[in-house]
């Protein structure tokens, strides 16, 4: 999300609703046992979130629909990576940037959430390759 001030017409990184957002979002700036409790919950609000919308006729993104998601979901690890990378850090780094509070602690969970799930992913990738030479298959890409 983008914030403007008023005043500038510029994005502000110090913008009250700025750190609402960030409290909305900030299960992944928590400790790693509490954020995965969390990551449940918030992925089976958007699974009834999405089947809502369908019922009632709302036009959902491609690719956003729990339904479509039931034959192929998309893998959790690589779906945290994405939000993490793309909307909680530039989130979060702008934020800490503005000053207003320190946000040390919120950005070490988060970098080490972030290596767990990069983490998750390898250790995946590596036993589908170990799956396939044993086969005698390619490695997966």
């Amino acid at each position: 999300m983008l914030y403007l001030s008023s005043a500038t017409a510029r994005p502000t990184s110090s913008s009250p609703a700025r750190f609402v957002h960030c409290a909305d979002v900030s299960n992944a700036c928590k400790p790693w046992d509490l954020y995965r409790r969390w990551t449940d919950c918030v992925m089976l609000e958007f699974n009834r979130q999405s089947e809502q919308e369908i019922e009632h006729g709302v036009n959902i993104l491609e690719g956003m629909s729990f339904k479509s998601w039931q034959t192929a979901p998309p893998p959790l690890p690589q779906f945290q990576i994405g939000f993490i990378t793309h909307v909680i850090v530039p989130l979060y780094i702008t934020s800490a940037s503005a000053g207003l509070t320190d946000m040390t602690v919120p950005l070490t969970h988060l970098r080490s959430n972030l290596a767990r799930w990069s983490d998750t992913v390898a250790a995946e990738k590596a036993q589908k390759d170990a799956e396939a030479a044993a086969a005698g298959a390619a490695p997966a890409t």
